[in-house]
């Protein structure tokens, strides 16, 4: 069992979607990369442990527990024996992360016949920040500029669609005027808890995460139109 506390910045919410799923999928996949590690340290087939994750509160606290457990009836001691091996396979799970360069996941890192079913919220990036918080208590850096702008097109395409002038700042966000109504949209990590609304200088920023973005432009779009 593997519990990690989630407090602020990190982004949760027991209740709130918005802010749960990013890291349920976070956790999903991190538990994926750990049990393809177990199979490789421990020279195992994959199918012989599995993983899963779990919310928990204690004390006011929340915490997220990944647990490994053995698939066979009765078990064969894989799951301890990763336990007295836990650091290695850890590493051997963000080594995996990070070697793949796929935008989310493939075949080569994360998926595989038996995680078919969770395919569509297997994230790389989002594991390889979830693992870094836990092991390095380190926080997801805001967004560059680039990646920012290559993230946020798709919205802006929508806008200019609508009539929207639209225009980048040298942060990467967007500026998006119509009429006499202006604008901002930025974005920050998206297991990083941030201001969904706020107003700067008499203009309206909102403020999204490319988790969001990528798995509902629409419901984005329709919070600014």
């Amino acid at each position: 069992l593997l519990r990690c506390k989630m407090a602020a910045p990190i982004r949760f919410d027991f209740i709130d979607p918005r802010k749960r799923r990013p890291m349920e999928d976070a956790l999903q996949s991190l538990s994926e990369a750990l049990v393809l590690s177990m199979s490789r340290v421990l020279a195992i087939d994959a199918r012989e442990v599995s993983a899963g994750f779990r919310f928990a509160s204690q004390g006011g606290e929340n915490f997220a527990d990944i647990f490994v457990y053995d698939t066979l009836s009765g078990g064969a001691g894989y799951a301890s024996e990763a336990g007295d091996r836990f650091e290695e396979i850890f590493e051997g799970a963000e080594k995996l992360l990070v070697d793949c360069d796929c935008d989310a996941s493939c075949e080569k890192c994360l998926r595989h016949y038996g995680n078919r079913f969770h395919h569509t919220n297997l994230d790389r990036g989002l594991a390889l920040d979830l693992a870094r918080y836990i092991r390095l208590g380190a926080i997801p850096q805001p967004i560059g500029a680039s990646q920012m702008h290559k993230e946020i097109a798709p919205l802006a395409d929508m806008l200019v669609m609508a009539g929207w002038t639209v225009a980048s700042t040298a942060e990467g966000s967007l500026r998006a005027t119509s009429s006499a109504v202006s604008m901002e949209v930025t974005l920050c990590p998206s297991l990083v808890d941030c201001e969904p609304r706020g107003i700067s200088n008499g203009v309206t920023c909102y403020t999204f995460t490319p988790y969001e973005l990528m798995r509902d432009l629409a419901g984005a779009y329709s919070e600014l139109a």
